[in-house]
């Protein structure tokens, strides 16, 4: 199983991921729902995701430490004596209880412990103020990065809570039947709330999401804390997807099994999108990987997770919970392609890679509003090639070059990023096949193992230069 790690509210937090940068280690999606927390941790991918301020609940920005877990205890600092009970009074026997010594949500756990047959446990060494996490069991609430006073000579004690569960069902709009077979998916709320809560989802239902069929009857998940908001999506063969913004986990007792109804599809609900493609003089670009995304809403203005250029071209978009349909197709010798059985929606984007041109992207305007989406006329552009030399004398330590387009994410014709070594004989190195865009390249040296999962790599210098079509330049550091 492959997890990532969400914060804790309140502090502000999301994914613009999906995909990593380059020295960007990979960035996953944890989250653990119906499952104990305690054999996830440890498993916490490291690296860096793009920054930017998001709801908590979302996946962080910043460096993401690694998930390794120290069950040694410091000796230095503050302490804590803590017990653990079950909403009877019972104590709570046998409960892994992890500690971080930071209340910044950054996902390192220092140190563990495990209640004894009273429910009590105790750290040493402790800052102040620190986070709990405790693997609860069902049919219990988890407690995810509680901050406990630390220092203060009293026992803390910590009831556990009933957990809290989504329960869910597809019925048909017309005829309000139940539909047999349905997928789930959970996502991050967009509708974010100061107050909210955030709680770790797993992996699969993040993507590809929960498949329910006979003889189960509806979509359920447990162990969650209660009022934590959800983004759901349902959809099954022969509906149109369905997105429910916000859905937020209830008690058990006195909760009501949500119905999502579907639309079914008809021919008014769908058309067919077909054009050429061509490059600057108008010759057909055949043998062109095509690539159809349609969205419920514009990607730009709604902050999608996985929507980047580097998602767009492995896929990755696929995840996004606000994409209705990813279609692909290759392009005719005459530069042709056609998309069948297309849903009519607010965004609709075209992204075309391979031919001899440069890779691409193309909007439709106001898709909705088309009363035809034949015979589209889509314009590739030819690429660029840059090679870049260094002057070893200027700088010794010099190791790679990354390239990378000055607007990689959302640019119709970006590039995303390329890092390649410099050649012990230091030749110059070649990067080809560039859309025409604005660049940044930068020297760097080589990447140095700081532990617990970081790396640090010096930027030696960094430059910009302009790439049109058909460019042939060179540059050297010096």
């Amino acid at each position: 199983m492959a997890f990532v790690y969400t914060a804790h509210n309140p502090h502000p937090l999301a994914l613009q991921l999906g995909t990593i940068l380059p020295i960007l280690a990979c960035f996953a999606s944890l989250l653990l729902v119906g499952t104990q927390l305690e054999p996830l941790l440890g498993q916490i991918p490291t690296g860096q995701i793009p920054t930017g301020q998001i709801p908590t609940g979302q996946i962080p920005t910043g460096q993401i430490p690694t998930g390794q877990i120290a069950t040694g205890q410091v000796t230095t600092g503050q302490s804590i004596e803590g017990k653990l009970l079950k909403p009877n009074g019972d104590p709570a026997v046998g409960i892994r209880v992890f500690y971080n010594r930071t209340a910044n949500g950054s996902g390192m756990f220092s140190g563990s412990t495990q209640t004894d047959s009273q429910g009590r446990f105790s750290f040493r060494g402790l800052t102040s103020p620190s986070l709990f996490t405790m693997s609860t069991p069902p049919p219990f609430a988890p407690i995810f990065e509680r901050e406990l006073p630390v220092g203060s000579g009293k026992e803390v004690v910590v009831i556990m809570e009933p957990e809290g569960v989504i329960r869910l069902r597809a019925i048909d709009a017309v005829t309000r039947q139940p539909i047999p077979e349905f997928q789930v998916r959970l996502g991050f709320t967009t509708r974010y709330q100061q107050s909210d809560l955030s709680a770790p989802i797993a992996m699969e239902l993040l993507n590809p999401g929960k498949t329910i069929a006979p003889p189960t009857k509806e979509f359920r998940i447990g162990q969650l804390p209660p009022g934590t908001p959800f983004q759901v999506t349902v959809s099954a063969k022969g509906y149109a997807k369905e997105v429910l913004k916000r859905v937020e986990a209830t008690l058990e007792k006195g909760g009501e099994t949500v119905d999502v109804a579907l639309q079914p599809e008809t021919p008014s609900m769908l058309r067919d999108i077909s054009g050429i493609l061509t490059d600057s003089d108008g010759r057909p670009v055949g043998g062109a990987k095509v690539k159809l995304i349609v969205g419920e809403e514009n990607p730009s203005q709604s902050n999608w997770l996985f929507y980047h250029w580097m998602s767009l071209e492995s896929g990755d978009v696929q995840k996004a919970p606000q994409l209705l349909q990813y279609m692909t197709t290759t392009s005719s010798q005459n530069g042709s392609f056609k998309f069948s059985g297309v849903r009519k929606a607010k965004w609709i984007e075209i992204i075309h890679s391979g031919g001899h041109t440069a890779s691409g992207r193309h909007q439709i305007v106001d898709p909705e509003d088309a009363p035809s989406l034949d015979g589209l006329e889509l314009v590739a552009s030819y690429a660029g090639t840059l090679v870049v030399a260094v002057d070893q004398k200027k700088f010794p330590t010099a190791f790679s070059i990354r390239l990378e387009a000055k607007n990689w994410a959302t640019s119709p014709t970006a590039y995303a990023f390329s890092i390649q070594e410099i050649p012990k004989e230091m030749k110059p190195v070649t990067f080809d096949n560039l859309p025409p865009s604005i660049y940044q390249i930068s020297l760097q040296t080589k990447p140095e193992n700081r532990g617990m999962g970081n790396v640090s790599i010096q930027i030696l210098k960094t430059i910009e230069i302009e790439i049109a079509e058909e460019d042939e330049k060179v540059f050297e550091f010096k």
